[in-house]
Formats: C-alpha cells, sequence, structure tokens
C-alpha cells in the first residue's frame, strides 16, 4: 500500500538531485579558484622570498626583464618570477613577435621610472634576480598573467609564497577564460603549450 508514494518520494529526490547536479554543472565556473588552489597545494615547495628591494625602475628589457636603481643608488638586473615568454614556432611568428612587443610595452607603461617593491626569490652577488614586483598594491606579475601577456610556469613558482602561486594561477586562468592575449589565439596558444 505504501509502496508507490515510497516510490514516489524516491523518484523526487532523484529528481532533485538530478536538477541540483544540472544546476551546478552549469555555474562550475564558480569552482575555479577552488581548483586552482588545490593546484597550489600540489607545487612542490623550496623556500620564501629571500629578500625585499625598494627603487626606482630604470629601464625595462625583453622577456619580464628590467633594471632598478635601489634607494642606495645601486643598480640591479630582475625578472619577473614564475612567467614565460611565448616561443617563436614555424608558423606563428608575427603573432608571438606581436604579442612579445605588447608584453614588453605594457610592463614598460606600468613601471619605467616608477617606484616598485619587489619581493625577491632569488638573488645573485652580480645583483641579478627573480621576484614578484608591485606598484604600489599591485602585483605586476599577475596583472601581465592576467591580461594574458605572458604564461605562468609552475616549475617557476616553488620558491614562492602560497598567496603568490594563487594570484598567478588564478591571474592566468581568468586570461583563459576571457581568452586575453596568448589565449586568444589558438594558434598562440599550442605552440607555448
Amino acid at each position: 500500500m505504501f509502496h508507490f508514494p515510497h516510490r514516489l518520494v524516491i523518484l523526487a529526490f532523484f529528481g532533485v538531485l538530478l536538477a541540483l547536479g544540472f544546476y551546478v554543472y552549469q555555474k562550475r565556473a564558480i569552482f575555479d579558484p577552488l581548483v586552482d588552489l588545490a593546484e597550489v597545494i600540489r607545487l612542490p615547495r623550496t623556500s620564501r622570498t629571500v629578500s625585499q628591494l625598494t627603487g626606482k625602475v630604470v629601464k625595462v628589457g625583453n622577456d619580464y626583464t628590467f633594471q632598478m636603481k635601489e634607494d642606495q643608488g645601486v643598480n640591479y638586473s630582475l625578472r619577473l618570477t614564475g612567467l614565460e615568454a611565448p616561443e617563436v614556432e614555424e608558423g606563428n611568428t608575427n603573432e608571438v613577435k606581436a604579442l612579445k612587443e605588447s608584453a614588453q610595452e605594457t610592463l614598460t607603461q606600468m613601471i619605467l621610472s616608477n617606484r616598485v617593491r619587489v619581493d625577491l626569490t632569488f638573488i645573485t652577488e652580480q645583483r641579478g634576480g627573480l621576484g614578484v614586483a608591485y606598484l604600489g598594491e599591485t602585483n605586476i606579475n599577475a596583472a601581465l598573467a592576467e591580461a594574458g601577456l605572458a604564461k605562468v610556469k609552475r616549475e617557476y613558482l616553488k620558491g614562492l609564497p602560497w598567496k603568490e602561486q594563487y594570484r598567478l594561477i588564478r591571474a592566468e586562468s581568468k586570461a583563459q577564460a576571457k581568452q586575453s592575449g596568448i589565449w586568444n589565439r589558438s594558434s598562440i596558444a599550442a605552440a607555448i603549450n
């Protein structure tokens, strides 16, 4: 006698469960930050920030490099860590060159002649190093990745604190979702993967 209502309740439960699953599938982008966080947790750890420099950027070079004159007057040659420039390969030469020029121009506009803070992850005796650059509160590394002007190289992130790794990976995910820069052209994206 109660078999029919019992089956009806079970059928309604699975119907609601199926509808909920379909809704979550449609809104799966809300889980992207959790997926990126899981990726950061999986990355190996080696070290933390080794030093911090503050100074004025005097020159911007290719492939995310720049020269900075520290407050004490000492010059440093630095590179933004965690970022990789797309490589020129057959068939994508013009697109990649344009993208590299755009990245250099954007970096120049952001930091040239400005005071920046660099959290160094590596430094040499010859005053060369790798780090995360900040213009005020803006993370320059993440800004370039989010604009699609750089690819985040996971192997280069292990010297960064978790927070910075997460920012870079999230920035790249946002660029991919918006199909910005590198991620806009499938031929370029295929060339740098």
